[in-house]
């Protein structure tokens, strides 16, 4: 998934020198060299600041894997950067990611975060010189052709990035991974919709996740995470898991409502992940945006529509209004308004678009 547009600040004072809109044409994983590290091609130029605050890489068990404080932003070719991790404390070695399944999230949190949100499923294991996701002989083969010689690549048996390949942290890598492997993550479905939306309520609609090998839903999910922003960028968790015990077993859709009370005239985005276990986290959704309506007993002026008729009173109903119109007919409506707007629906016979 690539985005349209990259554009990211984080400070107030720094706000438009950042301010850098890019189309992101290409990116990858490149962990096989010398050294670990993530490419992206923009089709303009951009900053390394501002790559590096629209940047998130998560951990397949939840969470952000690599903070932002530990990436390095190098400027590789025209328009192209290599984001790496050199001080962060990895467990084989530092800058070195731990074993499992990632994803690399480009965000603007400016322009349009919605649109231009790119993702990089990658993964890393501990030994795998081929990355077909096992430690296995293949991988005993290249460490054994490169024995004892320096200069060589992760792919060629330097499995801890040190820049040879040796006993006492290349051969032990292999040795305590060997037959293992990490899955291809089924990935949430692409469906996820706003189902409906009040002042205070969010629904949302998505299909379970698919399996990458068959192409068909999966039925081994233990359950949904939902994540909510207020700024397209920064997520957190929305209410408590959606476990899969209490789902419908093989239903097409599922509809989630937001439990912690949306905020009236705000716009939200949503994402949705599976789970298994209870670290384990698969890949996310496609993002969605909802903006809530206003509060009830709030009337902005752009929703205010002239009515046929003329309205000649107005009194005070159970906390509500009612309007009268000349000619007594099916006009009659009820509508909650701000006690400020009594005057300008009289004077210029105008009303909330809200009736019932």
């Amino acid at each position: 998934m690539l985005g349209k547009s990259l554009c990211r600040s984080t400070g107030i004072e720094s706000l438009e020198a950042r301010r850098l809109f890019a189309v992101v044409t290409a990116q990858s994983a490149d962990l096989a060299g010398t050294s670990q590290g993530l490419i992206f091609t923009f089709d303009s130029p951009v900053s390394n600041d501002a790559v590096r605050d629209s940047l998130t890489i998560w951990h397949g068990t939840g969470g952000v894997a690599v903070p932002r404080a530990q990436m390095v932003v190098t400027m590789t070719g025209t328009n192209q950067v290599r984001v790496t991790w050199p001080g962060f404390t990895g467990v084989v070695a530092p800058g070195v990611l731990r074993k499992g399944n990632y994803e690399a999230v480009i965000e603007d949190g400016l322009g349009s975060p919605f649109t231009s949100r790119s993702v990089l499923p990658f993964f890393f294991m501990d030994g795998d010189a081929n990355f077909d996701r096992t430690v296995n002989f293949p991988d005993l083969v290249a460490l054994a052709q490169n024995y004892g010689l320096s200069g060589k690549t992760f792919a060629e048996g330097n499995f801890d990035y040190s820049g040879s390949v040796a006993f006492d942290a290349d051969l032990i890598i292999v040795a305590s991974n060997y037959g293992y492997g990490i899955p291809e993550l089924p990935a949430a479905s692409e469906t996820l919709m706003v189902a409906s939306v009040t002042s205070n309520d969010v629904t949302l609609n998505f299909g379970p996740p698919i399996d990458p090998d068959t192409g068909v839903a999966s039925t081994t999910f233990s359950g949904f995470r939902i994540y909510r922003s207020a700024d397209g960028v920064n997520y957190s968790r929305a209410g408590n898991d959606i476990q899969s015990t209490v789902l419908q077993t093989g239903a097409a859709s599922y509809d989630w409502t937001d439990p912690t009370s949306p905020t009236p005239s705000t716009t939200y985005s949503y994402l949705v992940r599976p789970y298994v276990g209870t670290n384990e986290e698969w890949r996310f959704s496609n993002e969605v945006t909802a903006t809530t309506s206003p509060a009830k007993g709030i009337i902005e002026r752009s929703t205010l529509v002239p009515l046929t008729g003329s309205a000649i009173g107005l009194r005070t109903l159970n906390a509500s209004f009612q309007a009268y119109w000349s000619d007594y007919s099916t006009h009659d409506v009820r509508s909650v308004v701000d006690r400020s707007m009594r005057e300008e629906i009289l004077g210029r016979d105008r009303v909330s678009n809200r009736v019932g």
